[in-house]
């Protein structure tokens, strides 16, 4: 395990803990499930979203319907272009020299 900085998410270990948590998440149970899990992976995983199955799953959800447009919009976007949805920081200046560079994907406030 390695540090490579003085930032909360600058080291292995941290980045292992929050990997362990990410594969936790489990959409399908229910309309918030889905929206709280995309909406936590775009803010602290965003590559999690482009890499992965995560865009087939969001398509393939029935849940969608359930939530309100906004919400569904969010996802559908994020469905369709995972890399451009997930562009951006949700820090403010000056977090990142407490946080390291690391998990800086953006708040999508209709998923939260």
């Amino acid at each position: 395990m390695g540090t490579w900085d003085d930032g909360l998410y600058d080291s292995d270990s941290a980045l292992d803990v929050l990997g362990d948590l990410f594969d936790t998440l489990d959409p399908t149970p229910g309309p918030a499930h889905l929206a709280c899990a995309v909406g936590l992976l775009a803010q602290m995983s965003p590559t999690s979203l482009c890499d992965g199955e995560w865009p087939s799953r969001i398509k393939g959800s029935p849940h969608l319907t359930a939530l309100p447009v906004d919400a569904r919009n969010a996802l559908e976007t994020i469905a369709r272009d995972p890399e451009a949805a997930t562009e951006g920081s949700s820090r403010p200046p000056g977090h990142e020299k407490a946080l390291g560079d690391y998990c800086d994907g953006p708040r999508i406030e209709a998923l939260f």
